[in-house]
Formats: structure tokens, sequence, C-alpha cells
């Protein structure tokens, strides 16, 4: 008998060579209980659609979402370029579209420099926002999401109470959250309060 983890790599690949990825939430039950069956995986999990997604652990719904030209659009304006090391208002140095890794005071970049900055660490927020979201998401909701973590970062919000709301499927009551995060310290801030603004009706399109 194969080790679980080994079992759900197998599920898996099965998945991938039987499943029509261009939909994955209608993936036929018969090949969700064809995968439970032949490798003995434990029944659903409570609430779960029947796509083999739970056996990996990942939310395969969201899982081929890809910030869209829009959501690029909104985190590049809110965050703004610049070229010249600057503190921000919670006195962190940055650089770039909100670069921070290993920015010290004097530093300067190219545009080039602040494109290729942004384009690695998308991904990394992308992936943030997968990892802690257990419900399906439409592209404005991802959208909104992605631009929110690249801005506070993924513990925040994985401790937030916006994500502990959406993965309860109270969408609306989770969309609500966006505008608390509006403060440095405990100053609100003109542009958090326009950027939330944006991402609140993103969320809600």
């Amino acid at each position: 008998m194969l080790k679980l983890q080994e079992q759900r790599q197998r599920a898996v690949e099965l998945y991938l060579e039987y499943a029509d990825l261009s939909a994955p939430t209608l993936i036929d039950y018969y090949l969700d209980n064809f995968l439970r069956e032949r490798f003995g995986l434990p029944d659903l999990p409570k609430g779960q659609p029947p796509y083999a997604g739970w056996m990996t652990g990942k939310n395969q719904s969201i899982s081929w979402l890809k910030t869209s030209a829009k959501g690029v659009a909104i985190i590049k304006r809110w965050e703004g370029l610049r070229l010249n090391a600057y503190r921000c208002p919670a006195g962190v140095w940055t650089i770039g579209y909100g670069h921070t890794r290993g920015v010290k005071p004097g530093d300067r970049i190219t545009r080039r420099q602040a494109e290729k900055y942004f384009l690695e660490e998308l991904p990394v927020y992308e992936e943030a926002v997968k990892r802690n979201v257990s419900v399906e998401l439409n592209q404005n909701q991802f959208d909104a999401l992605v631009s929110f973590v690249y801005n506070v970062g993924e513990r925040q919000f994985k401790n937030s109470t916006l994500l502990r709301l959406l993965n309860q499927s109270k969408y609306f009551e989770a969309a609500k959250q966006f505008k608390r995060w509006i403060y440095a310290g405990s100053k609100p801030l003109p542009g958090l309060i326009k950027r939330r603004r944006e991402e609140f009706e993103l969320f809600n399109l």
C-alpha cells in the first residue's frame, strides 16, 4: 500500500491527466470517486467541492489564477514607482514598486530593475493568496486580494478577520474588512483609504 503522500501524488497525476483544467470546479464526480477509491483516500472533507484539489491540500479552483492586467495596474498605481530608496509611512526602506528586501538608504535603480523586482515578487503574493484562501474566487476577487496582500504582507493577511470571514464563504462581510486596513501606525492615510475603496469595489464587481 502506498503511503498517503505517495497516494496523493499519484492521484494528482491522474487528475492532471484526465481533468478538464479549463473548468476545474466542474470535474465529474465519478473521477473524484475513482481517485478516492483507487487509493483508499479518506472521504471528502465537509463542504469541499468534488474536485481532486482536496487531495493536495490546495484549492484547485483558484490554483490557475494569475493577476490580470487590471490587477497589475492597480498595484503599480498605488505602490507608485520610485527609483530612489525612500522610507514608507511604516518606516521601511523601499524602492521600485514597493520593493523592500535588502533596500538601503541611498540605493538607486532603473525602471528596468524596478520592473524586474515587480515581476519576481508578484507571484509570491499570488501564492500567498492561494495558500491561505480555501474558497472559490473570481478574477476580480483574486486581483483585489493580491493587491491587498502585496501591500500588507502574508502574515497580516493570514491573521486577518478578512481571511477568516472569506474562508467561511462570507464574501460580503469579508469585503467590508478592506476598509479597516487604512492605518499606518494609528493614523489613517488618505492613500490607503482610496486604495482600500478601490480594492473593495473590485472585489465586489
